[in-house]
């Protein structure tokens, strides 16, 4: 079925786009959300066409009422750049996630390297954490509760005999292994940045005027099957820089992670614009929220869009107020600090250039080369190093 619901304004229809997101989690079998100029039109697979028509009414006549504050675009070189064919994506695997290979995997490295060499220069700390997070964690970060519609949970077979026998006769006859399968309070992590909070949690250590933290790895959020495409994954890889400490030097630190990554997204050649913006709150109660991260600029989104047509996200920059530090414990008893952060979604960095600048990156241009691979003062390309026998490592160009 095709449900259609009447937008009777353009602020209707902006708010209407806010929240066609959202819609697609009112049921797995959702296979399209469209936003017109007159209407919204969800395309619907069920058989409870009746009650799915009631559900879908109900859901926009309360999530329509949200106070809405246009977006603000903050950077913009589109007029600079004409639109031009977005060019080939690296695929998506069938689990829902980037197949990387050849020049796709090599870009992928560079951007990261580049973001570590971006978080160092700051004097960030570096990390690597577990892609694990604990209930307590997954609840103290808020993540748990306001969006459960992207959580994944780790199951696992309980080390029983009478267990493992029974998980064996079910695979032996092809049978899923269904309640075998047992949840162990465990949960991929949906980001990065809140095992920085649970680290200055758990050593009761407090922060000072300004300290950074850097960590990438992957991330896991259970998107909606019919939003899955090449920039809309399930799993991904991501560099975050998190920032603590007093006010002003924590949304200075933002300001300036904004300014060097817009540098950076121009040096690559890339096309779009820097706007406001809020996360994907799913229930209605959370409109609150909605609009206190609207209110204050709180989240930006840096976007990418060669050709008018295709676009997406590729870094957020997030102040979080006191709010995550107060959660996770980290104050002085007088003093409450404050906390933001910067996510680079590196899968999304490889497919902006992919779809800018085309599959090989010897067809890249020069100073797109350049600033991914730069050349040692040595002169020589780091790809040139001799290796054993004589040999040359691989370069891209």
């Amino acid at each position: 079925m095709r449900f259609r619901y009447a937008l009777s304004s353009p602020k209707a229809r902006e708010k209407a786009k806010e929240v066609a997101e959202s819609m697609y989690y009112l049921s797995e079998r959702i296979t399209a959300v469209r936003v017109g100029e007159a209407e919204l039109e969800v395309d619907y697979e069920g058989d409870d066409e009746e009650a799915f028509r009631r559900k879908a009414e109900r859901f926009l006549h309360d999530n329509l009422k949200i106070r809405l504050i246009p977006r603000k675009t903050l950077k913009d070189n589109r007029t600079s750049k004409p639109p031009r064919p977005c060019r080939e994506q690296a695929p998506l695997a069938p689990v829902g996630s980037l197949r990387l290979t050849g020049d796709a995997a090599l870009a992928e490295q560079a951007l990261d390297r580049l973001f570590f060499d971006m978080a160092a220069g700051y004097g960030a700390q570096m990390r690597r954490y577990p892609s694990f997070m604990t209930m307590e964690h997954m609840m103290r970060s808020g993540y748990m509760y306001h969006y459960p519609q992207n959580v994944y949970g780790v199951s696992e077979v309980e080390h029983e005999q009478e267990t493992l026998e029974r998980c064996r006769s079910h695979l032996s006859e092809e049978q899923p292994l269904g309640e075998l399968m047992r949840h162990n309070e465990l949960y991929l992590q949906p980001c990065v940045c809140y095992h920085v909070y649970a680290e200055l949690a758990a050593e009761r250590r407090k922060p000072g005027k300004l300290e950074l933290f850097s960590a990438a790895g992957p991330c896991y959020r259970h998107e909606h099957r019919a939003r899955l495409s090449p920039v809309r994954v399930r799993e991904f890889r991501m560099r975050e820089i998190v920032f603590l400490g007093e006010e002003q030097p924590v949304e200075q630190m933002r300001a300036t992670l904004v300014e060097d990554s817009w540098a950076l997204f121009e040096r690559l050649g890339l096309r779009g614009y820097l706007e406001t913006a809020t996360d994907p709150f799913y229930f209605h109660d959370d409109g609150a929220m909605l609009f206190y991260q609207q209110s204050g600029a709180l989240k930006y989104e840096l976007r990418v869009t060669p050709d008018d047509q295709t676009g997406a996200a590729i870094t957020s920059f997030n102040l979080c107020g006191s709010l995550l530090c107060q959660s996770f414990g980290i104050d002085d008893g007088s003093h409450t600090f404050q906390s933001g952060c910067v996510g680079f979604g590196i899968d999304r960095w490889v497919q902006a250039l992919l779809m800018t600048h085309g599959p090989v990156i010897k067809e890249w241009p020069q100073t797109v080369r350049e600033t991914l691979f730069p050349i040692p003062s040595s002169g020589r390309h780091p790809g040139e190093r001799p290796l054993i026998g004589g040999a040359r490592a691989y370069r891209p160009y």
